[in-house]
C-alpha cells in the first residue's frame, strides 16, 4: 500500500504583491492630501519649517491620545505601544493638513476620500483571495 507523496506547500517568504498595490495606494492618498502644502512652500506663502513644527506638534499629541486610546481599549502592553504608533504616524500626517487653504480644501477631501476607498477596496480584495 503506498502513501500519496507529501504535499509541497509553497513557500510563505515575502510579501504579496497586492501589499504592493496597497502601499502605492496609500502613498498616492497621502502625496494628494500634501501636495498642496508643498505648493505653497515652493510658492513661499508658508515657511517651509512651519508644516514641519505642525507635523511635530500633531504626532506628539495624537501620539498621546493614540497611547490611551490604545490602554483604554486593549489590556496588554501591546495595546498602548499600537495606539502610540498609529497616533504618531496619523499626528505627522495630520499636523500639516491645518496649513491648507480652504480653497483647496475640497478638492484635497475628495482626493483622499477617493484614494482610501481604493486602497480599502484592493485590501479586500487581497483578503477575499486568500480566504
Amino acid at each position: 500500500m503506498d502513501s500519496p507523496p507529501p504535499k509541497e506547500v509553497p513557500s510563505r517568504r515575502g510579501y504579496p504583491l497586492g501589499t504592493l498595490f496597497v502601499l502605492i495606494a496609500i502613498s498616492a492618498v497621502l502625496a494628494a492630501g500634501l501636495s498642496p502644502i508643498f505648493r505653497a512652500i515652493s510658492a513661499e506663502k508658508i515657511d517651509g519649517l512651519q508644516p514641519l513644527f505642525a507635523a511635530g506638534v500633531g504626532s506628539a499629541v495624537l501620539g498621546m491620545i493614540g497611547f490611551c486610546a490604545g490602554g483604554l481599549y486593549y489590556p496588554h502592553w501591546r495595546g498602548l505601544l499600537w495606539g502610540g504608533i498609529s497616533g504618531v504616524i496619523i499626528g505627522l500626517v495630520a499636523g500639516p493638513l491645518v496649513f491648507i487653504e480652504p480653497a483647496d480644501l475640497l478638492s484635497v477631501t475628495v482626493a483622499m476620500s477617493v484614494g482610501s476607498i481604493i486602497a480599502v477596496a484592493i485590501a479586500a480584495v487581497m483578503r477575499r483571495k486568500g480566504d
